[in-house]
């Protein structure tokens, strides 16, 4: 029976013709070396990415088995990795070494990999995204060469390939620039929504790392803000687990059951918003390992939308996005996200050349209603410049994506050059990188 791959949301899935899991770069080059434009190649990573960029059609290949650290540099506070480890093996492997990252998203379930490559980040405006803290890579290119590319070696790929989703070849090996692990002290409190928009950049600057939630249909926004502590602050044992209490068990799992009925009476969601706002969100402190705070477990299983705007423009734009969902009347059951990055070079980076507020709006089922949502949101948020996380649902089209990125170009040349038969190729990279030419692949439709 064929196997099925699907993404982790569950909204797309296919039926690879061949399914592979190499365990050395020679392996991954012989399947690159057997594939053609009719029968193309995909990476799906951990498959955590909301949009179809990785979805596959004929060969599928996952690096679940190239998972190892191959070495460390400790002076430098560099660590080489295979490209399929994910990052919860990663972090778990830096803290025996002493190691930590310096920034990274909420969710640890993705390869390291498709983290840089769709553009994951975290959170902290003088912080850029994950590809930032990439100082090499190796590519399996769409010959079968095998490219080290870093700023000294192949250095006319390094600003396209850090963020290469996918369409430039495949990443094998990657090498971090970490830092000595370190704790967070997280600080959290609930602040009126016109009072967190009116001085977001104050909040956003205010501690190294900032994330802000709001709450649609409340008149509050939650603030967390992270600065960094030695180990020796690292607290007892038992209170990780008493934070895994609340944060995973009852702010995930009990909230699940809870959306899922409320989905049945979507009438009540205001309601139950400002009820769960005000009982499960106060202030409160905690100190604990660094993933621990940047990790937050994601176990509802929802579509996902965000797009990064100039940071300056994000008090601004929040406010907009509060009157368009109390004047359309749309129902929203998820909270919104509010995150902050520093800008970058690369050139398909949405913080690319700069600093950016990243705002992520979210709902649980309800189809068709989070179309509507999505779609007006996705309008409001190009009004004010934004761009698309390449993970993530986005209907944009390489016309759109053109204007968006000044390098969009550049990137689609260098794609053309080192993959011209399209091998790499999938119908979500059709869509972003192609004008006018007839799909390569066929897709399954979205469950």
């Amino acid at each position: 029976m064929t196997r099925v791959w699907q993404n982790w949301e569950g909204r797309f899935r296919s039926r690879p013709k061949h399914w592979h899991e190499p365990s050395t770069i020679d392996e991954v080059v012989a399947i690159v070396q057997s594939a053609s434009k009719e029968q193309p190649v995909k990476v799906v990573g951990a498959g955590h990415s909301w949009s179809d960029i990785a979805l596959p059609h004929v060969h599928l290949v996952t690096l679940q088995r190239m998972n190892r650290v191959l070495s460390v540099d400790h002076e430098l506070h560099q660590v080489a990795v295979e490209a399929g480890i994910s990052i919860h093996e990663l972090n778990t492997q830096l803290a025996e070494l002493g190691l930590g990252l310096s920034n990274q998203g909420s969710v640890n379930a993705q390869s390291i990999a498709g983290a840089i490559s769709t553009g994951t980040h975290g959170t902290g405006p003088t912080f850029g995204g994950m590809a930032t803290q990439v100082v090499s890579l190796k590519l399996v290119t769409a010959t079968g060469d095998v490219l080290t590319v870093s700023p000294e070696e192949n250095a006319e790929l390094w600003d396209a390939v850090r963020v290469g989703l996918g369409a430039l070849g495949i990443v094998v090996e990657v090498t971090l620039q970490c830092e000595p692990a370190f704790c967070l002290h997280s600080l959290e409190q609930p602040v009126p929504f016109d009072m967190m928009t009116q001085n977001i950049q104050e909040y956003a600057y205010g501690a190294e790392h900032c994330k802000i939630w709001w709450f649609p249909h409340t008149e509050y926004s939650h603030v967390w803000q992270f600065n960094r502590k030695p180990l020796e602050h690292l607290p007892a044992r038992w209170k990780h687990w008493l934070w895994w209490w609340t944060d995973d068990f009852l702010g995930q799992r009990v909230s699940n059951v809870l959306l899922w009925l409320l989905s049945f009476v979507p009438f009540l969601t205001p309601a139950f918003n400002r009820f769960f706002r005000r009982v499960s969100y106060k202030r409160a402190e905690r100190t604990a390992r660094s993933n621990d705070i940047f990790n937050f477990p994601v176990h509802i299983r929802h579509p996902e939308m965000e797009y990064a705007i100039p940071l300056e423009k994000a008090g601004e734009a929040l406010q907009e996005l509060k009157r368009l969902v109390e004047e359309q009347r749309f129902v929203v059951n998820f909270i919104v996200e509010i995150r902050f990055v520093r800008s970058d070079d690369i050139w398909l980076s949405p913080a690319y050349q700069r600093n950016s507020c990243y705002i992520g709006v979210m709902m649980y089922k309800r189809k068709h209603a989070q179309e509507e949502y999505f779609r007006a949101c996705e309008e409001l948020f190009l009004r004010y410049g934004g761009r698309p996380h390449w993970g993530k649902i986005h209907s944009l089209a390489a016309s759109q994506l053109a204007s968006l990125y000044p390098k969009y170009d550049d990137f689609v040349r260098l794609h053309r050059k080192l993959d011209p038969e399209r091998i790499f190729f999938n119908d979500y990279l059709h869509r972003v990188l192609e004008q006018g030419d007839e799909p390569t692949t066929k897709s399954d439709a979205p469950s």
